[in-house]
C-alpha cells in the first residue's frame, strides 16, 4: 500500500521539461552571449526584493540607439521557441513590462535601448518570481534584435540575437 501511494505522489509532481520548481533563492544571474553574427553580451541580474524581483542588465554590443525586445522565455535554452516566454498561458495576450497583472506575460520585460551600444535595465517587476513552478531560475533570457512592441503575440522584436 505505501509503495503504491508513493507512486501517486511522484506521479502527481511530475511537470513539463521546461518547468522547474525552485524554492529559497533570493539572486540569480544569467550572462547574455552572443548568437549566431551577434556582438551582444552582459549580464542580467535577477535579485528578490519588496514588491518582487528587481532585473538589472549591464549590456553591450547593441546597435548604438536601437530599442531590443528583452525577455525570459519559458524554456531552458535560447534556442526554446522564442514566441513562448515566461507565463505565457491560455488566453494571457503578450503586453509591456507595466500592463496589469493579466495583460502580459510574466517574461515581457520591455526593451532595453542601446546607447553607443551599451545598454542598461533596472526595475522591480511584480510579476516575477524566484519561486515555484514559475520561476525565472533556469530560464533562458534573450534579447531580441528589434523593438518589442508590447501587443504581437510575441512583440514582433525579431530573432534572439
Amino acid at each position: 500500500m505505501a509503495d503504491s501511494a508513493s507512486a501517486e505522489s511522484r506521479a502527481a509532481r511530475t511537470f513539463p521539461p521546461d518547468t522547474v520548481d525552485v524554492q529559497g533563492v533570493d539572486l540569480a544571474r544569467a550572462q547574455i552571449a552572443p548568437v549566431g553574427d551577434g556582438d551582444v553580451s552582459g549580464t542580467v541580474t535577477f535579485t528578490r526584493v519588496a514588491g518582487g524581483v528587481r532585473v538589472t542588465a549591464a549590456l553591450e554590443g547593441l546597435s548604438a540607439s536601437g530599442f531590443h525586445g528583452f525577455q525570459v522565455l519559458r524554456g531552458r535554452a535560447c534556442d526554446a521557441d522564442p514566441s513562448v516566454h515566461l507565463g505565457a498561458e491560455a488566453g494571457t495576450p503578450h503586453g509591456g513590462p507595466y500592463a496589469p497583472p493579466g495583460l502580459r506575460h510574466a517574461g515581457d520585460l520591455g526593451n532595453v535601448r542601446g546607447d553607443d551600444g551599451d545598454g542598461r535595465y533596472d526595475r522591480i517587476d511584480p510579476a516575477l518570481s524566484l519561486d515555484g513552478t514559475q520561476s525565472l531560475v533556469g530560464r533562458a533570457v534573450v534579447l531580441r534584435a528589434d523593438r518589442d512592441d508590447a501587443a504581437s503575440p510575441d512583440g514582433a522584436a525579431g530573432a534572439v540575437g
